[in-house]
């Protein structure tokens, strides 16, 4: 964490489905290192990313479980 953004710490949210893992990760850095991610999370499809309203930034990612 301490590689891309100023904040030490970090939020994550998996919630989990039969049939898709979502994951958030909400911290109070300003998105550096989201070309990465994003380029990981592709292949299921492009992650939401943005600043929050109230500072530091959101990323969401929805990855298909297959069976």
């Amino acid at each position: 964490m301490a590689k891309h953004a100023t904040d030490t710490t970090a939020h994550v949210h998996l919630a989990y489905n039969p049939d898709r893992l979502t994951l958030v990760v909400n911290n109070a850095g300003g998105g550096v290192g989201l070309i990465g991610g994003r380029e990981r999370a592709q292949s299921a499809g492009p992650p939401h990313a943005g600043h929050r309203p109230a500072g530091g930034y959101t990323v969401t990612a929805v990855l298909p479980i297959q069976s």
